[in-house]
């Protein structure tokens, strides 16, 4: 060989060996983009689950018992006022009283109620601490008793009266942790997303 060629030759060794070098390096972090992606996209996914079919619905169930209750609360204050200062208001007996906050019960608060516990029966698997808390185990208990009927409640010694504070303590208790978990999960969604923009955006 001659002198002249072994320098040509070994010139395109050297850069067929650095293309399959470039080759495999690019290779390898398509590889990882891909991944990447992919790991960020079921993240997010799961994220976005736990929000939507979780999270926010429960939140917008407890807000509206919380709410209701008010309604209820004020109703009832204001029929005492107008018995304490109208001579011709009748006075609600006890039973009356009783009656009313049932039959407001069931047409507003236990059916928000029988949402919560499915909700918390069917998506548990989207609870985002790592073991389910106890504030979502009250929350679950009360649901329960309310779904299964008031009879149930009664008969485990558990009366609960829709009048009460008691009757939305479970619920009551139950909302800052909800609102601040969905705070939480919000932030982590969205840097899920900006880092799939960010890999999709390198990748073209």
């Amino acid at each position: 060989m001659s002198a002249y060629l072994q320098p040509a030759i070994f010139g395109v060794l050297a850069a067929g060996v650095l293309g399959v070098v470039a080759s495999i390096v690019r290779g390898a972090m398509f590889n990882r983009s891909e991944h990447n992606i992919r790991r960020h996209e079921s993240r997010s996914g799961f994220l976005q689950a736990q929000i939507s079919e979780l999270y926010s619905p429960l939140l917008g169930h407890l807000c509206e018992i919380e709410t209701y209750h008010e309604v209820l609360r004020s109703k009832l204050a204001e029929l005492d006022i107008r018995a304490a200062t109208d001579p011709e208001a009748s006075v609600l007996s006890e039973e009356q009283r009783a009656a009313l906050c049932a039959r407001f019960a069931a047409a507003y608060l236990d059916p928000q109620y029988r949402e919560i516990a499915l909700l918390l029966r069917g998506r548990r698997h989207l609870v985002a601490e790592d073991s389910f808390p106890a504030y979502l185990a009250e929350l679950q208990r009360f649901a329960i008793n309310i779904e299964a009927s008031a009879a149930v409640s009664r008969a485990l010694g558990e009366p609960a009266s829709p009048c009460s504070e008691d009757y939305i303590a479970a619920a009551r208790a139950a909302i800052p942790h909800i609102e601040a978990i969905l705070v939480a999960l919000r932030a982590h969604y969205r840097r899920h997303l900006r880092s799939l923009g960010r890999l999709h955006w390198g990748r073209a």
